[in-house]
Parts: C-alpha cells; sequence; structure tokens
C-alpha cells in the first residue's frame, strides 16, 4: 500500500523519506516488507503522500447474539448494509 500510495503521489522514496522525517532505507524497508512500520510512521508516511488515514474500532463479537443463528442473522444484516453503502448489486448467499 505505501509503495502505490508514494508512487501515486509522484515522489521518490528519498523525496518520501524527507517529507515524511525518516530515512530511505526506512522507506524502502517498510515498501518490501522486511520492516513494519507502526502506527504513527505509517500515518506520517501516507499523510506525505496527500493520504487521509482513518483507523475504525469495531468490537469482534456481534453483542446481543445469544447463539450462532442469532449470530448469522446479525452478520447477514451488517453485510447487507455494507454492501449498500458501497453499491453492490450481487446478492449474498443466505446464510441461515
Amino acid at each position: 500500500m505505501l509503495r502505490d500510495a508514494r508512487r501515486c503521489a509522484g515522489l521518490t522514496q528519498g523525496e518520501l523519506a524527507r517529507l515524511a522525517s525518516t530515512a530511505q532505507s526506512a522507506v524502502a524497508a517498510y515498501e518490501t516488507g522486511a520492516r513494519t512500520p507502526n502506527l504513527t510512521t505509517f500515518r506520517r508516511l501516507l499523510r506525505a503522500c496527500d493520504y487521509e488515514v482513518d483507523i475504525v474500532a469495531r468490537p469482534r463479537v456481534h453483542r446481543g447474539a445469544s447463539c450462532m443463528a442469532d449470530l448469522a442473522t446479525s452478520v447477514a444484516q451488517d453485510l447487507a448494509i455494507h454492501d449498500e453503502r458501497v453499491g453492490v448489486t450481487t446478492p449474498c448467499n443466505d446464510l441461515d
């Protein structure tokens, strides 16, 4: 993702490093997966590429689901809401 963002911004690794106050070797290592930036660094790098960074936190367990059937219904409803928001027109398989 970082490499794509950098390229879309028309930046070299060195330019991105300078804008994000880090080393070019660090940018190269992040892009190849040799190193993983912490969240603060990742955000700073993407912002230097003119990207917005949003963090979303959600509970892993669907509250109110007392059994697997309730959970399946809750997940199906969540998927339908998501599909509606992003404009997915293909029907999902029924989870019942």
